[in-house]
């Protein structure tokens, strides 16, 4: 019985703390700071990507040119062209998501 009396004091307690705190502001800054690591993830991820196929699309580029009659690495110049290009599709995609779900802009820069 004494323990029971000790549970429910706890409880009321704890309404009585909740009550007098504003929860509303915890949950913004814990989404904030969530919102800002995503943010800063993403322009890393999309400043790599871009640098990596504008690399993978000059090299390709040059490999291609470089080919002459050799049909096998002339596809695999293609290859890697188109999967670059493929990539950066994907960032884009994946710009326009995080837009959406972080309530930026879907079109324009999500973080901004």
């Amino acid at each position: 019985m004494f323990k029971r009396k000790h549970a429910i004091l706890a409880v009321i307690l704890l309404f009585i703390i909740l009550q007098t705190t504003d929860v509303s502001a915890i949950g913004a800054s814990i989404g904030a700071a969530a919102r800002s690591i995503i943010c800063n993830m993403y322009s890393e991820i999309n400043d790599v990507g871009g640098a990596v196929a504008s690399v993978i699309v000059t090299v390709a580029a040059i490999r291609w040119t470089g080919s002459e009659n050799d049909a096998g690495a002339r596809k695999s110049a293609k290859d890697a062209i188109v999967h670059a290009i493929v990539g950066l599709i994907i960032l884009s995609i994946i710009n326009g998501l995080i837009g959406g779900v972080s309530g930026g802009d879907p079109i324009g820069s999500p973080c901004g």
